[in-house]
Order: structure tokens, then sequence, then C-alpha cells
């Protein structure tokens, strides 16, 4: 039983190592400017995250899961595609007030401020100025 347990700890290990890997290459391909296949990268490692932490697109628990939500957010956005950015960058602050325990978090205000800019790039000046008012002072 043992034995069983280190090769599927070292199976786990080698998925991550993997989807880490693709994730950078998204990473490339969204500085590159090609965005439709960061989109790609990113959505596939979305769902091998979510799989690999029991959750499933609309109750996710971990933040690696939030952080591709978050980047996927950040290409739609590039891509003008404002209401899924919002949609995206919305469940990666959710996740991430929940296992941060509120909104007192860097990470947590990183998010807020993600949504800010979608709203401002949007030309709702006001949605923005509401979020980036919202963004919690932390010392």
């Amino acid at each position: 039983m043992h034995d069983q347990q280190i090769i599927s700890d070292a199976m786990i290990l080698n998925t991550h190592l993997r989807i880490d890997n693709v994730l950078i290459i998204g990473e490339v391909y969204r500085k590159q400017g090609k965005y439709e296949e960061a989109l790609e990268v990113y959505t596939k490692s979305l769902d091998i995250k979510t799989r690999i932490y029991g959750g499933d697109v609309t109750g996710d628990n971990h933040l690696d899961v939030a952080a591709l939500y978050n980047n996927i957010g950040t290409v739609y956005e590039s891509l003008g595609k404002y209401e899924e950015a919002l949609e995206m960058h919305s469940k990666s602050l959710d996740i991430k007030t929940r296992i941060l325990g509120g909104d007192n978090h860097p990470d947590v205000a990183a998010s807020i401020k993600n949504i800010g800019i979608v709203y401002h790039n949007k030309g709702d000046r006001a949605a923005a100025t509401e979020m980036y008012t919202g963004i919690p002072y932390i010392p």
C-alpha cells in the first residue's frame, strides 16, 4: 500500500510539473499576442487543474485554479471580450476571497484591481472607480 501511495504522489507531481510547463507556454503566447493559442492552453490547464483538485468549473477550491481564471480573464480582456474577462476575474476573486479568508490579502486586492482595469478598458469609469476604491489597504 505504501508503494502505491508513493507512485500515486509521483504521478500527481509529474502532472503538476507538466501543467506548469504548459502554463509557461501559455504566457509566452499571451506576451506574443497569440491570444487564441494562449486561451487554448489556459483552458486545457484549467480543466486538468479542476479535476486534480476535485472541483468543477463552478465550484473550484485551489489558488492554482484562481490563477488560471485570472490568466484567462487577461486574455479575454486583450481580445476585447470584456464580459468574459469580468466573469473570469470574478471567479478568480471569489476563490481567493474564500480561500484566503476575506479581502485583507494582496492577492485579493490584485483581483479587485484587475476587475477595475477591465471596467476601465470597457469604458465604464464609474464601475472602475467603485472597484478601485474597494481595494483594501494592506500595510
